[in-house]
This record gives structure tokens, sequence and C-alpha cells, in this order.
């Protein structure tokens, strides 16, 4: 990915250096035969009134206001957030900008960035759900106001899953209240009890690893990524009183709501497949200070199964995570950053002949480059549930193949 982007670089650059001082021709591109459609399909789920991006670029006028920003960002691979790649494709809504992207944003850019016909702003996302009307749709009892000020963090909430145990669900959204506040969730079904107790209403803090308090998470929620949603013929049933939803949340200066909304949906079909989890990793992690290491976990399938998604879990000392099976990369992530979690599900699952073995290899940073150690001296890094700690987790979503 390195090399993609440098030769995108000095592509670009060359032609900046050479369209600059040049007057724009014929056939140049324009904002309205070649940007908009590249603004509409990689920006828009993120950047529209309302959304959570700090500006919308719905318009010609937004857009040329901020386009040497939006060509930067993704000349640098920052935007669209597509945080991890695999051989079965990109995850995120219409993927990072190409070379061939790249180039021509900035030829418009040296042509003086025309408009071209003139153009009505692309429309904002509607407020209903994407898939239409859910079955059932889920709130914390109590969800605080978020502070204006602090350090971004996780709280997790559990919510009353009794009224639908024995339902099978086929696919899950997430709808919230402020949404450049609360920028991620993850999803697994909580141990029994914790639905209807204090510390699950209230939310209490889980610091990125929602796997210390469940084995069963089985999905994720971020914005600018397609919504959840089981393969056909396959739904996950539901054994547990509560579902745990780990939310991300960071200040922007001022008190706004954290509230959110889970929808669910439910299959009817008596025969669909089950969606299984199983994870790997651990919490028994020591780096001492100043080295770097690979954490390496696996999980053989003893079965031919369907992978259906990944999701993993890392903090601040992680600075890669790569998920493989046998010649084939189920996940790679350009950089891990926990304060930018994608949703690693596949368009298609990926099936895994019997005997398969994923593995999971984390590289953990604990010298001066680490960001974690930017303003201090490392120290030796112990696993645990707590912030400065680490864990590494890897949660896979699948079917037994038919």
């Amino acid at each position: 990915m390195q090399a993609r982007t440098w030769i995108g670089f000095a592509t670009a650059l060359s032609l900046f250096l050479c369209c600059a001082f040049v007057s724009p021709k014929d056939g140049e591109p324009t904002y309205a035969a070649d940007i908009r459609p590249l603004i509409a399909e990689k920006c828009l789920s993120c950047h529209v009134e309302g959304g959570m991006a700090p500006f919308p670029l719905q318009s010609f006028e937004q857009v040329k206001k901020r386009a040497r920003l939006v060509w930067t960002m993704a000349l640098s691979l920052k935007m669209p957030v597509c945080n991890a790649s695999s051989d079965a494709g990109e995850f995120c809504i219409g993927g990072p900008f190409t070379d061939e992207q790249l180039v021509l944003f900035q030829r418009w850019l040296a042509a003086g960035a025309p408009e071209g016909v003139a153009t009505e702003p692309l429309p904002s996302p509607g407020k209903e759900w994407r898939l239409g009307a859910p079955d059932a749709v889920l709130r914390p009892v109590e969800a605080a106001p978020i502070e204006p000020e602090g350090r971004p963090f996780w709280r997790t909430f559990v919510l009353d899953l009794k009224p639908y145990k024995g339902k099978r669900i086929r696919a899950f959204d997430v709808r919230v209240e402020s949404p450049q506040v609360l920028r991620q969730a993850t999803l697994g079904f909580a141990p029994d009890g914790l639905a209807g107790a204090n510390r699950g209403r209230a939310g209490f803090p889980t610091y990125g690893t929602l796997s210390h308090y469940t084995s069963r998470v089985f999905g994720s929620w971020a914005p600018g990524y397609p919504v959840w949603q089981f393969p056909r013929g396959a739904s996950l049933p539901i054994a547990a009183d509560g579902l745990a939803v780990q939310a991300f949340y960071l200040q922007r200066g001022r008190t706004e709501p954290g509230g959110f909304e889970v929808a669910l949906y439910f299959s009817r079909d008596e025969g669909d497949r089950e969606v299984k989890t199983v994870q790997t990793g651990s919490m028994d992690i020591q780096v001492s200070a100043g080295s770097t290491v690979e954490l390496s976990y696996q999980h053989q399938f003893p079965g031919t199964v369907d992978l259906i998604a990944i999701v993993p879990e890392a903090r601040f000392y992680c600075s890669d995570i790569l998920v493989t099976a046998p010649g084939f990369r189920l996940l790679d992530t350009r950089k891990w950053e926990p304060y930018w979690v994608g949703v690693f599900r596949y368009r298609e699952p990926i099936r895994l002949a019997a005997g398969s073995e994923v593995s999971a290899r984390f590289t953990i940073e604990n010298d001066i480059h680490a960001s974690r150690n930017e303003v201090t001296v490392p120290r030796p890094v112990s696993g645990g549930y707590r912030e400065a700690q680490e864990a590494n987790y890897v949660n896979l979503v699948y079917c037994d193949a038919r």
C-alpha cells in the first residue's frame, strides 16, 4: 500500500508542476462530470449536513472550498476511513481513491476546479433506517450526556433482550443522537443478570475491549460502512438476556447527548444456518520497555465453514493486525487505530476448508515511536482490561458450510 501511495503522489505531483500554470483546455475534468460522482461514492456516507464529519461535501461550493484538503487526505489514505483491506476486497463504502482517481482530482485542481454544467447539491441520506422498518428497536435506559472535555472513552450498555429470546437476528443497524460524538459500536451478548442491573443500565467503562466481558462478540457498526447483515439463509439465535453495546465517544467541546438506538431484524426462516462466533487472542501479554513484538494466535476450524466477518480488538500499543488463512489475507490493517475502528464484514462469505487454521498476528510497539509513548518514557506493558494495558482479540463470525 505504501508503494501505491508514493506512485500516486509522484504522478500527481508531476501533473501539478506541469499543469499548474496552464489555462484550462477543452476536455479537462469538471466537477459535474468527474468529481461529483467520486464525492457521492466515497464521501457522502459521512460528509453531509448533520453527519459525523466536521463539514458537508454536498454542493460544488462546499467541495471547491476544501478541494485541496480533500485531495491531500485522499492521497494520504486518511480519507475515506478505510482502515483495512483483504484479498476479498475493501470493507468500507466506496473504498479508498485509486491512483487514477487521485490524478483525475489533481488535474481538476490544476484546471482551476471548474464546475462544468451547473449541479444541484447531493442529497442527504434519509433519517429512516437503512433496511426499512425494524422488528425491534432497543435503547439504553440511562445514557448520560457526554461532557464537553476529556479523553475519548468507551462505555458499554446492556439492553434488555428477554422479550426476544428464541428469535434469530438476520441484520442490525445503529442510529445515534450525536453522530460526531458516538463514533463506533461493538455488539455482543451479555452475561445473564447484567440487563437489569444498574451497571448495565447506566453503562460501565470497557476501554475498547468488549471481549473481557463476553465471549460472544458478533458484530459492529461505524459510519462509512455498510449496514450489518448476515448472509441470506443465516441468522443468529438470541439465547441471552442482554445485548452488550460498547459505544465509543469523542468529546467536542460542548455537552451533547450520548444516546443511540439499535434496530434488530429477525429471520422467520426455520431452515436458516446458525451464525456462530469463536474468539482467539489473549490478555496474557508482557512487552518490555523500548521493544516491539509480534504476538500470534491461532484457531483451527475442524469442519468447512463460511467466514462472515472479523471483529478485532486491540488498544494503543498495537500498530498492526494481520489475520490470514492458508494463502489468503482475511484482514490487513493499514494502521491499527483504536479511535477509528471500522466494520470488517465480507460482501460474500469466505469459504474455509475443513482443518483451515486462521492466524491472527498483532504487532505491539512499546518504543519511543509508539503514539502512546509520545510524551512519556516507555514502561513495561502488561495485558489487562485497563486502558493503559493491552489486549488482543479476534472474533470470528461464521456459519458451518452446507
